[in-house]
């Protein structure tokens, strides 16, 4: 990081609510808002876990669901796991 750079690291549930109220109450105006755009949709795991839903059958295979279309998707294992 440079000298002029800032970090905030998420470490709770609660710090991750601080990151997703500012945008969305501060949204980006640069190519930014794209990133931000697929970060909400990993909110939507926020949600999920924020309101217990993760702990039914049906909330963890939206969980799962979300992880496989994020980033590098799910791992072997998990793939097995939820047979997908």
């Amino acid at each position: 990081m440079g000298e002029n750079a800032v970090q905030y690291r998420v470490e709770s549930l609660k710090d991750l609510a601080i990151i997703i109220n500012h945008f969305n109450k501060y949204p980006l105006i640069t190519k930014k808002q794209a990133d931000y755009t697929l970060f909400n949709a990993k909110a939507a795991a926020y949600y999920l876990i924020k309101n217990k839903s993760h702990l039914t059958n049906k909330g963890i295979l939206e969980l799962v669901a979300l992880k496989a279309v994020l980033n590098r998707g799910l791992s072997k294992d998990l793939g097995v796991a939820f047979l997908i």
